[in-house]
Parts: C-alpha cells; structure tokens; sequence
C-alpha cells in the first residue's frame, strides 16, 4: 500500500515464553575444553501473523543454540510470543493483506530480539554456563528478507494455530 503515510501507532500488548529447552546434561558440552570461550551457534527465526479484526500483530521468534558450526548438535531453543497492539490496524489491511512498514518492522525485530537476549540471560545466569549471551545479531538482513516475502502484505489469517 504505497502512499500510506499515517503513523503506524503500536504498543506492546503481551510477551510470552512459549517454549524453552536447555540440555544441560549434553554429552557435547562434556567435550568442549573451555566453555566460557567455546563459540556456541545461535539460529535465530521471526515470523509474523495477524488474525483477521484483530488489532494484533503476532511476531514469533525462535532461537536455537548449537555446539557445532554444521548445526548438528542443538544445546538450547527457546520461543518467544510478542504481541504488538496496533490501534489502526485496518489503515493497513487491504484485500485480506497486512502491509506493515518497514520502520515498524525494524522496531518488531529489534524488540524481537532484545527481549530474547534479556531471556537468555535470565535462564542462564545461575547455570553452568552463565557468561551465555545472545551476540549482537545484525537487525537489516532479517528485515530485509520479511520484506522481500511480504512484499505483497502478509495474509490475515482465521486463528493462530496451536501447533
């Protein structure tokens, strides 16, 4: 919807934990030598989905940690459920299609992302391995693929899935 230029006016409505694991009995983190400096590999995934008269702006993220580099070893995953309030929601929908702007995306991800740092942190301060932090993820190539699939809006759906 090109031409839009009314704000895009939007609070955070609800912050779930949906799902965490954490194996801390590894057999793989028995093998690293020094684990304060092994070098974990973080995967991160965003998602979003808008139910139809909803004012909701579901976002997704998951992070997965592995011990090894081919991604074959998961140490941890966590979701996370952030939902977005947005007051004039329907100033954007237009044949059952969501477009949200880009500087509201960036401002999606970056809390996205923020919020699942401060998660880690407190799951993992008084674990073996407490100096964990998710590292500095670089915000642009993740918006830049949800806009290159949601280039045509993003579809409203029935229902958010249980699943």
């Amino acid at each position: 919807m090109e031409g839009n230029k009314k704000d895009f006016i939007m609070s955070i409505a609800d912050i779930s934990a949906l799902d965490k694991k954490f194996d801390f009995r590894n057999q793989g983190l028995k093998n690293i030598p020094d684990i304060q400096k092994h070098q974990f590999i973080f995967e991160v995934r965003i998602g979003f989905s808008v139910v139809k008269n909803e004012p909701y702006i579901n976002l997704l993220n998951s992070i997965s940690i592995f011990l090894d580099k081919e991604k074959t070893n998961l140490f941890g995953h966590f979701e996370l459920g952030i939902r977005f309030l947005v007051e004039n929601i329907e100033d954007y929908v237009k044949n059952e299609r969501i477009f949200i702007p880009e500087p509201a995306i960036y401002t999606m991800v970056t809390t996205a992302i923020g919020t699942a740092r401060g998660v880690l942190y407190v799951e993992l301060k008084v674990s073996p391995i407490p100096n964990l932090f998710l590292p500095f993820i670089e915000i642009k190539p993740i918006v830049d693929n949800i806009l290159s699939t949601s280039k045509d809006g993003l579809p409203l759906v029935d229902s958010l899935s249980s699943e």
